[in-house]
């Protein structure tokens, strides 16, 4: 995942909780931090976790682009 957030040092352990209609809330580790953003790998997804987030990207997703 890549976040426009504030610079976070590199290796840092984060949890992540995102607020939406279908919401999610995991743990991660910081790959890259620059001024643009930081992304973030999460560890041991769930399969509950996995559906959240795959409810997620559909919901912030344009019915164009998953329809291709």
């Amino acid at each position: 995942m890549f976040l426009m957030a504030e610079q976070l040092p590199v290796g840092a352990v984060v949890h992540v909780k995102i607020c939406a209609h279908h919401a999610a809330e995991l743990d991660g580790l910081v790959r890259f931090s620059g001024a643009n953003g930081t992304s973030i790998t999460f560890s041991k997804v769930t399969p509950a976790q996995h559906h959240e987030i795959d409810e997620l990207i559909e919901e912030f997703t344009p019915g164009e682009i998953l329809a291709s």
